[in-house]
């Protein structure tokens, strides 16, 4: 073994070296040149082909702390959060107090939501440099997500001074403020971040939303459409124009700005629900349908999304037409019970006609009795007609003739020696002193009724 392996191997014992050292010798001596190629990839934004000289430079010495928390770096911004951490977790297990990694971690737990062990990387990387930007950035963002707010303005007020990019802390600051609804500060801190970054779409959406707070809606649309068009691909930019076109009904653009999002992302449920409510509003069925049913595909659970595809599909008649339907049927009815309605028996009122009340009408059962002509005669009744053959004189079923008069005989008035006009449909009653011809026989004569002849 060679003086300088013996010594490496002494000092490591003593703590006083890394073993990242021991394996920088010149067995691997290329193992930078990987590490400088990946760095200059990612300056030049080419993250994939960068990732493939970390790994290379890792490859020919694993205790190569800078490309491993570099790769971790890479994978946290492509969202592969698990594989980040174990970039990082490697690092600290051969450097425990490299700082980059330290706070690596921290800003890995803040995107988990796990507050607390955030702030412990936090502190960590503080104790070992207290002007680390980075720490005190993601400990204030921290503080804010457990809503100690006093606590998040102090550490990103001391960030500020050693953050490389004041944007993000300041638009930070912001949020701490439009969080305790102290819109007036929040605005100022997202101008802030502006005047550092003014192609910050994120922090133009958060002043918009700070400018419609107060009321400002002129100035808060100005920046949602700046937002809009300085990330295209930013959805949730999009969303929010999208939602403000919704709530003044301007569903033209809604609809543009949801389709935009789905083409971003075909498997935003928020945005196929939303134009398929769109759609079904302006009675477009089958691209209704055709929305409920991504919706339905990506929210199975959702019993609304099922009765708006239940309703749709009905077969023959629209919506519109069963509606209209229904109220047709509605509207004839309420005619119907106007034109017939159904009295009340003990709501009826006699009717007031001037004429005096017939006290007959209480008492139905009681007989009525027969008026009298002048003479002392019974007055002619009206009476029932039973249907008769043609040529036939009506029978009064009504009343009983006569006790010397057969029936079907006229009664004889002796008052009056005028001969009936005669009908051929029904017999009228003969004129006093006359019988109706045909209807009785000629009575015989007899000595009484022959008269005498003059002496």
């Amino acid at each position: 073994m060679s003086f300088r392996a013996r010594l490496l191997i002494c000092l490591l014992a003593l703590g006083s070296v890394t073993p990242s050292l021991l394996l920088a010798d010149d067995s691997s001596p290329d193992h930078q040149y990987y590490l400088d190629k990946g760095n200059l990839y990612v300056k030049e934004g080419k993250s994939q082909t960068a990732i493939k000289y970390y790994r290379e430079a890792i490859e020919r010495n694993p205790y190569n702390v800078q490309a491993r928390n570099n790769l971790g770096e890479l994978y946290a911004k492509s969202n592969l959060i698990d594989e980040a951490m174990e970039q990082f977790d490697k690092v600290l297990e051969v450097q425990p107090n490299y700082v980059p990694a330290l706070n690596n971690k921290s800003y890995l737990y803040l995107q988990k939501r796990i507050y607390n062990q955030a702030i412990l990387y936090a502190k960590k990387a503080i104790q070992i440099d207290p002007e680390s930007g980075s720490a005190h950035f993601n400990l204030g963002v921290a503080y804010l997500g457990l809503r100690q707010y006093p606590n998040s303005v102090s550490e990103l007020k001391m960030a500020i001074r050693g953050y490389k990019d004041k944007a993000p802390v300041y638009e930070k600051l912001g949020d701490v403020y439009q969080a305790q609804a102290r819109h007036e500060e929040a605005v100022a801190y997202y101008r802030q971040a502006l005047d550092v970054d003014s192609l910050d779409a994120t922090a133009r959406g958060k002043l918009g939303e700070s400018y419609l707070a107060l009321g400002d809606e002129k100035k808060a649309v100005e920046q949602f459409k700046y937002s809009a068009d300085l990330a295209p691909t930013n959805i949730a930019a999009q969303y929010r124009l999208a939602e403000h076109y919704v709530d003044i009904r301007d569903w033209n653009n809604a609809k543009r700005l949801y389709l935009m999002i789905l083409n971003i992302d075909n498997q935003q449920a928020k945005a196929h629900k939303a134009l398929a409510m769109i759609f079904e509003r302006d009675e477009q069925y089958g691209l209704a349908l055709y929305h409920w049913q991504k919706y339905a595909e990506i929210n199975p659970k959702d019993l609304e999304a099922a009765e708006h595809i239940k309703t749709i599909r009905k077969p023959l008649l629209s919506k519109k037409q069963i509606d209209q339907l229904e109220m047709e049927k509605k509207m004839k009815d309420a005619a119907m019970q106007q034109s017939t309605p159904t009295p009340d028996p003990s709501l009826a009122m006699p009717a007031d006609n001037g004429n005096p009340p017939n006290p007959w009408d209480s008492n139905p059962s009681a007989s009525v009795p027969v008026p009298t002509a002048v003479g002392g005669a019974p007055a002619a009744q009206p009476t029932a007609q039973v249907e008769q053959p043609v040529g036939v004189a009506p029978i009064d079923v009504g009343a009983a003739a006569p006790a010397n008069q057969s029936v079907g005989v006229a009664p004889v008035d002796t008052s009056n020696n005028a001969a009936p006009a005669a009908s051929s449909s029904a017999a009228a009653p003969a004129p006093s002193g006359l019988v109706a011809v045909g209807d009785a026989p000629t009575p015989t004569p007899s000595q009484s009724n022959v008269p005498r002849l003059p002496k």
